[in-house]
């Protein structure tokens, strides 16, 4: 408020200046939240003249708090004036698509060259090509996986949505395989669970239960996952027991699950099932 003021009374151009400097102080990495977002309010509504190097302070911090509208306006500002930064691309590109403008936001992934970004930014791009409905998505996704299959996050994460489209368009075959192999050669990716547990019901699906049993197996084996997700993988194993014929194994399963904790999501489906109230039944 006091800057605000001082602004409003200022005499001259060196006034007004110095309060443009206190504003953008409070921009810095000793600021607090809640100062930052008060001096992007201000300068927002103020707009004093800002040379680059200050758009880009500006746009950096305002996307850091997700102020997406008002790091787009900083960006496109300072990038009339020279080329951004990998990094300044990546989140410009992400407020882009923060506001629903993906072709732009793509356009700016497919900017980064930052070897330790360009992975990010590849899946990234590809992402905003499918939400703007451009044919070209797909593709992209799979040029990720063949740039950067070393990049744990951008492979793993383009094999999984492709898996997720396989299944859209009803090609459940080509799903499996995709989600296999991403629980194949990822198994520190975010995405390991899910996929297991997708590519293990597809398995049911088409009647093979015994199959996802030992996939099952196998992933709590190298994995002994623990929270929702070995709930999950353990729920689904005892399920695909039950399915294969081995009523004593599924039971003693679901069993198992009850007793790590009552409190679990997992833990009421398994009642369900093993003591036979379908109307418990979750889907």
């Amino acid at each position: 408020s006091a800057l605000r003021l001082r602004w409003q009374i200022a005499r001259d151009n060196p006034a007004k200046l110095a309060v443009r400097d206190e504003l953008l102080t409070m921009l810095g990495g000793a600021a607090t939240t809640a100062s930052s977002r008060e001096a992007l309010d201000l300068l927002d509504l103020l707009r004093p003249p800002l040379d680059r190097d200050q758009r880009l302070l500006t746009a950096r911090r305002a996307a850091s708090l997700g102020r997406a509208a008002q790091a787009v306006t900083h960006y496109a500002a300072a990038a009339k004036d020279g080329a951004l930064a990998s990094s300044d691309r990546l989140r410009f590109g992400t407020a882009l698509g923060d506001i629903g403008r993906w072709p732009e936001a793509a356009e700016q992934f497919r900017g980064v060259t930052e070897p330790a970004l360009a992975g990010h930014a590849a899946y990234y791009a590809a992402r905003a090509l499918l939400r703007s409905n451009d044919r070209d998505a797909m593709p992209a996704l799979e040029r990720t996986l063949r740039d950067f299959p070393d990049d744990t996050l951008a492979a793993s994460n383009a094999l999984y949505l492709l898996g997720d489209l396989a299944l859209d368009r009803g090609a459940i075959d080509s799903a499996r395989t995709l989600f296999r192999r991403l629980v194949t050669r990822y198994p520190s990716s975010a995405q390991y669970t899910r996929s297991l547990i997708l590519s293990s019901l597809i398995a049911i699906e088409a009647g093979d239960p015994t199959t996802a049993v030992h996939d099952l197996d196998l992933g709590i084996a190298e994995r002994n996952p623990s929270g929702v997700n070995g709930d999950a993988l353990r729920y689904w194993r005892g399920r695909a027991l039950l399915l294969a014929g081995d009523a004593a194994g599924g039971k003693a399963a679901l069993r198992e699950l009850l007793d790590r904790g009552p409190e679990s999501y997992y833990a009421v489906r398994a009642a369900a099932q093993r003591f036979g109230y379908p109307h418990m039944e979750l889907v």
